[in-house]
């Protein structure tokens, strides 16, 4: 829609020039200098879309290692989320098995050994079995609650950070895309008006095309006409051989008959006298 409004005020400057002005030298002088202000509107859109398609092509470079990187750390934080959730459950078991150690270490420190298994068990064998279990337990509870909390933590900064950056230059992506295409729709219109340029006043204008053909024309009507005319006149000057033709074809006249007729009526040999 801006691409044809910037049209139509292009087209109503050069349009005006033209009403105003009139054609001939003075017309000419105008036109050049809004041809020029066209030329130098479309060479700073070629400047414009060469800046923000270098922009553009550095963005997606850009936007194509922030989504790497994005999808590595998404990796990893899931990898790491597993390892939290199999530490866990293994926290759980040594917990089960610590409860029922207890009892099993009571019931050896109460009578000095236990029967179990089909093995005898002296109280120290269950109180080092429940060290090397406690000692377990502590080292996966440490695991769980600093190093894997701390490089879980981390990792959900840096993933959450790089979703956002991935949002934020896609979202810098199309915006450039609609500038992109602003720009051409802009260009496209500048180029029309200067190709409507000459259709509206000028040396080439059609306005003139037509006068010089039309006038063309009404020289060789001219031309013609007086060729017509010259050609007439000729004809009318000619003799009229076909009526002379006529006259001598005719049958002559028969005077000797009219003449006796005369010497009957009057008497004599047609009135001579001596």
């Amino acid at each position: 829609m801006k691409a044809v409004m910037v049209g139509l005020v292009l087209c109503a400057i050069l349009v005006a020039a033209v009403f105003v002005y009139g054609c001939g030298p003075r017309a000419g002088v105008v036109q050049d200098k809004i041809l020029a202000q066209i030329d130098s509107f479309l060479g700073e859109l070629n400047v414009k879309r060469k800046t923000i398609e270098d922009q553009y092509r550095t963005l997606i470079a850009d936007l194509g290692n922030v989504r790497e990187q994005r999808i590595k750390t998404q990796v990893r934080y899931e990898q790491l989320e597993q390892k939290k959730a199999g530490t866990e459950a293994r926290v759980k078991e040594i917990m089960g098995k610590l409860a029922a150690l207890k009892e099993l270490v009571k019931q050896a420190n109460e009578a000095g050994e236990l029967e179990r298994n089909g093995r005898t068990w002296t109280a120290a064998e269950l109180d080092k079995a429940a060290n090397e279990l406690i000692d377990e337990y502590n080292s996966a509870k440490t695991e769980l609650e600093s190093n894997l909390k701390v490089s879980i933590d981390t990792m959900k900064r840096a993933l959450d950070f790089l979703v956002k950056q991935e949002s934020a230059g896609d979202a810098m992506k199309k915006d450039i895309e609609v500038k992109l295409k602003t720009i051409d729709e802009r260009k496209a219109a500048a180029e029309s008006v200067r190709s409507a340029r000459s259709m509206v006043g000028g040396e080439t204008s059609i306005t003139e095309k037509y006068a010089a053909l039309n006038k063309n024309l009404d020289d060789l009507f001219v031309d013609v006409e007086s060729a017509l005319r010259g050609e007439e006149q000729a004809l009318n000057d000619l003799p009229n051989t076909t009526k002379m033709a006529d006259d001598l074809l005719a049958q002559p006249t028969d005077l000797g008959n009219t003449l006796g007729k005369l010497d009957a009526i009057l008497g004599g040999s047609g009135g001579d006298k001596k």
